[in-house]
């Protein structure tokens, strides 16, 4: 990644405001990268400046390609609570994936998640007695695959997690960019939590329109029927197919054409048609 490229990073970071954990005096970076085909690789970065911090993250992004995603994040509003407090809030929770903190199981941060890494690999499972909207979700902890994947991530012996008497749930501030342009993460915790901010709506809007249009247009087979996609948690494949997400992602298609003008998708749509109301709907 070009140097220039990393400075950039550096001033938006130091924009967003301190780094520095009054309470410890330490900084702590979480660099994420992705080739944007694989799962992002997350690590930790902690010291007693920002300097020292970000010397690492320097030699870190200097042999990535210039295109790759890169979330870099500062760690702040680090709080110390029994495990014990966390497992019964889990439980409590409406819905699975509510959980939208990052969770250390150490105060030093060497086992630390991020609240995407949590998510997105699934370590908070909800009870087998869970139904959507009419039961708590009884979501439980899993220590062995939380393990497994540190061990994976880090390279090094993980304690036993279940064992901790502590943990240290935490926030984040940081930027993102795909080698091109920076742009900042929203901190309000509700559903928008990590997701970028927009810098010029009305351009990427229709940016991200194309690239939409344009994926789910890929999606769909030569016999009309999408590409269905996988549990990206479990890396499994679906093998239950949906007739109203079918129609549904035909109707966002044919939105997202008459928005971006691109009328040579309308037979792929077309296509897709005929298959839900032919095979589909027969079936």
């Amino acid at each position: 990644m070009k140097k220039t490229v990393i400075k950039e990073l550096r001033e938006a970071l130091t924009r967003l405001g301190t780094s520095k954990d009054q309470a410890t005096g330490k900084v702590t970076l979480a660099l994420s990268i992705s080739d944007k085909r694989h799962r992002a690789k997350t690590s930790f970065i902690r010291a007693t400046s920002f300097d020292q911090a970000w010397k690492t993250v320097t030699e870190t992004l200097a042999p990535a390609p210039q295109e790759s995603w890169v979330r870099i994040e500062t760690v702040n509003s680090l709080q110390r609570r029994p495990l014990v407090d966390l497992q019964q809030d889990l439980k409590v929770m409406t819905r699975m994936n509510f959980w939208r903190r990052g969770v250390s199981f150490d105060p030093e941060l060497k086992t630390a998640l991020l609240e995407m890494e949590i998510n997105g690999h699934e370590f908070f499972h909800p009870g087998k007695d869970h139904q959507v909207g009419k039961n708590a979700s009884d979501m439980w902890i899993d220590f062995k695959a939380i393990a497994d994947y540190l061990q994976e991530r880090d390279g090094q012996d993980v304690p036993d997690l279940a064992a901790s008497q502590y943990i240290w749930s935490f926030t984040t501030t940081g930027i993102f960019t795909d080698g091109q342009q920076i742009w900042p993460l929203a901190t309000r915790e509700d559903g928008t939590t990590g997701v970028r901010l927009l810098q010029n709506p009305k351009q990427e809007i229709q940016s991200y329109l194309t690239a939409g249009e344009a994926y789910l247009a890929r999606q769909i087979d030569d016999d009309g029927k999408f590409v269905y996609g996988y549990f990206p948690a479990m890396q499994r494949v679906l093998t239950n197919y949906n007739s109203v997400r079918h129609f549904s992602s035909i109707y966002a298609l044919m939105e997202a054409i008459a928005a971006t003008g691109n009328v040579a998708d309308i037979e792929k749509a077309r296509t897709a048609l005929q298959w839900g109301i032919g095979p589909l709907s027969i079936k």
